[in-house]
């Protein structure tokens, strides 16, 4: 369950401008935003080596502007505070 109350992945949007010419560079931004999104998302810490890729999905090339999806495998710890954090309930 998301922090809005919907079943579903996390997920967003690549906030900078991706580099053309530098994959590396480029696949450690789009991790960041993996790990940005889940921690916003569904409050959970993940390193920077963590998220694994695993696909990547593209809508048809005859819209206007194409949906690209990065999709990875990232493990998480669920701990009790991760779930009294999740309902609002004090931790002091």
């Amino acid at each position: 369950m998301r922090s809005d109350g919907l079943l579903g992945f996390p997920g967003g949007v690549v906030d900078d401008k991706l580099p053309n010419n530098n994959v590396d560079e480029a696949m450690k931004l789009v991790k960041m935003t993996v790990i940005r999104e889940i921690k916003e998302e569904i409050n959970f810490d993940v390193e920077l080596n963590e998220p694994k890729y695993t696909a990547t999905f593209v809508t048809s090339s005859d819209i206007t502007k194409p949906y690209v999806l990065h999709t990875f495998l990232v493990k998480v710890k669920l701990t009790l505070r991760n779930i009294l954090m999740d309902i609002d309930l004090e931790l002091d």
